[in-house]
């Protein structure tokens, strides 16, 4: 097919096709008129933001679904401000609104009464991204000294430091945060549904791992020192260190993660709750860009699909109003056949 219409551009009677067929599109008046109307609808028709009598017209024009769009921020303000209305009419007492799975989820991590426990999600979220990190060095450095790995570890594998000193000082910070909440009314996480029992064994593993903590941070102090020659080393030394550094750090990251991981989902759910909310935002600015651009785009591809296949209809056209002609007697009038059939 590409190659027919390059021998066709090439050859000496195209100019003389060409001529004909714009003569035939601009000549034949009678097709503009409906791609006029087309075109007019289109363009006339009301913004995405108002409701639109004639959405399917004309065709292959998306309205009902770019009012949707428009209209998704506006339908969930109008919805609950419908409940609060409920709930707080005349000033008498009614029944709550029963609230759906992601109304639930919603009052949950957004809690009015305590605004700081989202922003304690977030930070329990991103001390669970790390001691999971922090843990992965430490057993890779291990497996490196035992001679498991013998590839070369290269990027954030090879910083033992960070895991080291980094994990130890944050899980310090998270479990004496914890053990804090954990002795009263918690404000940063939620431990309100935690009973006493639940409540010392927290405040119970908050304390082990601020202690190891400790132990880790003190053994790092040490193998610093020793590394630069203040203080001598001796193998007895090295192998405490050595528990310390590569026993007690990995559990200490894992303990903490286990800590973090309940408010880490919540801290999760926020985030997505967050991309969700700046997606409804935006969502009527993308209806109305996209309502612009998909009528630019209708105009300029019905012009185009006018002009290219108007030459082509007219032999159906000519063939029509032969038929026509035919059936037509010399006085004007139908002939009795075509009548005939028109009745039945």
């Amino acid at each position: 097919m590409l190659q027919f219409l390059y021998d066709l551009s090439q050859s000496p009677f195209f100019p003389i096709l060409l001529f004909i067929w714009v003569a035939i599109d601009i000549f034949w008046t009678k097709r503009w008129r409906a791609l006029f109307e087309r075109l007019g609808k289109l363009v006339t028709k009301p913004w995405v933001f108002a409701k639109d009598p004639e959405p399917e017209v004309p065709p292959l024009y998306p309205r009902e679904m770019l009012e949707q769009l428009a209209q998704v921020s506006s339908t969930r303000e109008r919805k609950s401000d419908d409940a609060r209305a409920k709930t707080t009419s005349d000033g008498k007492e009614t029944k709550k609104p029963k609230m759906g799975f992601l109304d639930s989820l919603r009052e949950r991590i957004f809690d009015s009464d305590h605004p700081f426990r989202t922003v304690g999600y977030v930070i329990f979220l991103a001390g669970f991204v790390f001691f999971l990190v922090a843990d992965a060095i430490s057993v890779a450095q291990t497996l490196a000294v035992m001679g498991l790995i013998t590839e070369v570890l290269t990027g954030v594998f090879t910083r033992f430091d960070l895991a080291v000193l980094g994990g130890a000082l944050l899980s310090a910070i998270i479990g004496v945060w914890v053990y804090m909440e954990a002795l009263g009314d918690s404000h940063i996480i939620d431990l309100d549904i935690l009973n006493e029992a639940q409540r010392r064994f927290l405040r119970g593993l908050a304390l082990f791992v601020s202690f190891n903590s400790v132990l880790v941070m003190v053994a790092f102090a040490i193998n610093r020192l020793t590394a630069i020659q203040i203080l001598e080393s001796n193998p007895t030394l090295d192998i405490l260190l050595s528990a310390v550094l590569y026993g007690l750090v990995p559990i200490n990251s894992a303990l903490a993660a286990a800590i973090c991981f309940p408010w880490a989902m919540n801290g999760l759910l926020v985030l997505l709750f967050i991309i969700g909310f700046i997606i409804i935002g935006i969502l009527p600015v993308i209806a109305f860009l996209v309502d612009i651009l998909w009528r630019i785009g209708y105009v300029v591809i019905d012009i185009a699909a006018w002009a290219l296949f108007t030459p082509l209809m007219l032999l159906p056209e000519l063939i029509n109003r032969l038929r026509g002609a035919l059936d037509t007697d010399p006085s004007g009038k139908k002939s009795p056949a075509d009548s005939k059939e028109k009745t039945r």
